[in-house]
């Protein structure tokens, strides 16, 4: 049975390809604040922030919160060279079979490296722009670094993100503590924007 018999859902989709083997979604609280969506919630704050910023921060932090973890085979590969080309091989399988929609919940996964950078790279510009009095973040950006990097000092000084450790040595356990740390770090940012925007329509 070809995967385009299959068309229900992009997770439907995915696990039927046999190349996935389990899908995490974050709980239902983690995607709330104060009982609202903070998807809904952080686009209208977003407004409070420089134009040009506000879709990239829509997608580096409430879009991070909201995504799945997605565990497939190609995590086996010790050389990400090979597993990076497996996958860019299977993404370009679901382009071709015309299933987008499981192309970019694929993509969407909170283990690509593209996601947690931009959740870092972010942060400082969020935090130029309203003033982030919370040493919470900081501590996450450090632990992260710590994780991800073979030299985390060094890069915490140049104020860089390397991959290297993530890429090369870390564990499938390990990794998702990165995660971990990411999408309270992501949550946290989206707290922080959503509660400026409501002190500035107070004020």
């Amino acid at each position: 049975m070809s995967m385009k018999d299959q068309r229900t859902t992009p997770e439907k989709i995915l696990l039927v390809t046999e190349k996935i083997e389990m899908i995490i979604y974050p709980k239902e609280d983690d995607l709330l604040y104060n009982g609202k969506s903070i998807l809904k919630l952080f686009k209208e704050a977003s407004l409070c922030l420089p134009e040009e910023i506000q879709k990239l921060a829509i997608q580096a932090f409430p879009r991070y919160v909201a995504s799945p973890i997605i565990l497939d085979v190609f995590e086996d590969f010790v050389d990400p060279a090979v597993r990076d080309a497996q996958r860019y091989d299977f993404e370009k399988t679901l382009q071709k079979e015309g299933l987008m929609d499981a192309y970019e919940f694929y993509r969407s996964n909170k283990l690509r490296r593209t996601h947690i950078s931009n959740v870092l790279v972010m942060f400082p510009l969020i935090h130029k722009t309203i003033g982030i009095n919370d040493l919470l973040p900081i501590r996450l950006i450090s632990r992260i670094h710590s994780l991800i990097s073979s030299n985390p000092t060094v890069d915490r000084e140049k104020k860089v993100y390397r991959f290297d450790n993530y890429e090369m040595k870390l564990s499938l356990r390990e990794k998702l503590k990165v995660i971990e740390f990411t999408s309270q770090l992501a949550y946290t940012v989206c707290v922080h924007v959503i509660e400026y925007h409501q002190k500035q329509n107070k004020s």
